[in-house]
C-alpha cells in the first residue's frame, strides 16, 4: 500500500520503477526511454504509465528521469537512487 502512496505522490517513482525495473546500468535505462519516445510527436508514451497517470503526465515523468540520467545525477545503490529521486521530486514539487 505504501509504494501507491509514494508513487501518487511522486510519479517519477511509478517512471522508475515500471520503465526501468531491472535495469542497473545507465546506457540500459537511457535505452528503456528511447524504446519510449515516439519519433513522430517526440512524446514519451508507455501504456501502463498512461494509464496510471495519464499521458502528459507520464511523458513529463519520463522526460525529467530522461534529464535527471542524461545528467549523470543518479548513482549509487538502488535505495540511494529511490532516495535521490524522492529527494528532487520533493524539490521540484517545492519550487512550483
Amino acid at each position: 500500500m505504501s509504494e501507491i502512496c509514494i508513487e501518487v505522490r511522486y510519479p517519477i517513482v511509478a517512471v522508475w520503477r515500471e520503465v526501468f525495473g531491472g535495469i542497473f546500468s545507465t546506457i540500459g535505462r537511457m535505452a528503456a526511454l528511447a524504446n519510449c519516445c515516439d519519433l513522430e510527436s517526440g512524446q514519451y508514451r508507455h501504456d501502463v504509465l498512461a494509464q496510471q497517470l495519464g499521458s502528459e503526465e507520464a511523458d513529463r515523468c519520463m522526460r525529467v528521469a530522461h534529464e535527471l540520467l542524461w545528467n549523470g545525477w543518479i548513482h549509487g545503490s538502488l535505495e540511494q537512487q529511490q532516495a535521490d529521486i524522492l529527494s528532487y521530486s520533493h524539490d521540484v514539487s517545492a519550487s512550483m
